[in-house]
């Protein structure tokens, strides 16, 4: 089998997987925690929903302070379900879940140009 043959199948391995999660991250509904990021924690009214990234730094800042510290971790969930919404956070999810299976990959010492160590990487992950 060509090397260039063995590339083409690890890509169309971590494809798939992509897929895969995107099609999970987009029909998954969003519930509790998800819509409660939606909204401002910080605001006066508690109905107050994120509008801008300015709203994301005013509502950790108070977050942080009275909820918990996981500052950065919040950041982030508040600016896609405040802001980007599910479709930018389906296409993000299967993007971190592939360089994930390339570094759990690469620290297993696999390599890229062998597709059943890709498959078995994206497997296991």
């Amino acid at each position: 089998m060509s090397s260039k043959y063995k590339i083409i199948l690890s890509i169309s391995v971590l494809a798939i997987v992509a897929i895969v999660i995107y099609i999970f991250s987009t029909n998954y509904t969003w519930l509790y925690d998800d819509i409660n990021y939606q909204f401002n924690l910080a605001a006066d009214s508690m109905y107050q929903r994120i509008n801008s990234i300015s709203d994301i730094f005013a509502s950790q800042w108070y977050h942080y302070f009275n909820v918990n510290g996981r500052y950065i971790a919040h950041w982030i969930v508040q600016l896609f379900c405040g802001l980007l919404g599910q479709q930018a956070f389906s296409i993000c999810n299967a993007l971190a879940y592939i360089v994930f299976i390339l570094l759990v990959l690469k620290l297993g010492g696999g390599d890229f140009k062998k597709p059943l160590a890709v498959l078995s990487t994206s497997l296991l992950t």
